[in-house]
């Protein structure tokens, strides 16, 4: 009986330090476990804020980016509306240029028309004033030669008279 109730202590301690190693394994276990679950949890908060950033970066780079291509034809938009406008003046000068050129022409053709009206004035006094002179020696002319016949038809009357009076005397 004292051996079986020996064997059965032995036993009993054998169970309980089986048990207690058993314990002892499995909370080493559980620890190791955790632990990794851990590293895990650790190791995939990580990568989230890996993963965030990368994403942060690339959404600050599209911004950058979109805010580099609104800026671009801003400008390309401003030098677009200064080269219109600078176009506009352009233009604006040529037609100012054209339209005082023209009153010019209009003015100088005026004013050779003008001449030309004084110029064909002048000749056609020029003229009338050389008919009129053309006139006045003809006029002379007839004049003296009426003059010159009428002292002649004086001098044969007078001739006549003479003759006449010779005869009366003879």
């Amino acid at each position: 009986q004292q051996e079986e109730e020996e064997a059965t202590r032995v036993a009993k301690i054998k169970a309980e330090e089986e048990a207690a190693a058993q314990k002892k394994l499995a909370e080493q276990q559980e620890a190791e476990e955790r632990l990794a679950l851990e590293q895990k949890a650790k190791d995939d908060a990580a990568k989230e804020a890996q993963l965030k950033a990368q994403q942060e970066e690339e959404e600050a780079s599209r911004v950058a980016k979109i805010k580099a291509e609104e800026e671009q034809r801003a400008q390309a938009q401003a030098k677009a509306e200064a080269d219109q406008k600078e176009l506009e003046e352009k233009a604006a000068k040529k037609e100012e240029e054209a339209r005082i050129a023209r009153v010019e022409a209009e003015e100088r053709a005026a004013q050779e028309a003008e001449d030309a009206k004084l110029k064909l004035e002048a000749e056609q006094q020029q003229q009338e004033q050389q008919r009129l002179e053309q006139e006045k020696v003809e006029a002379d002319k007839i004049a003296a030669e009426e003059a010159r016949v009428a002292k002649e038809q004086a001098e044969l009357k007078q001739e006549a008279e003479r003759q006449q009076r010779l005869e009366e005397e003879k």
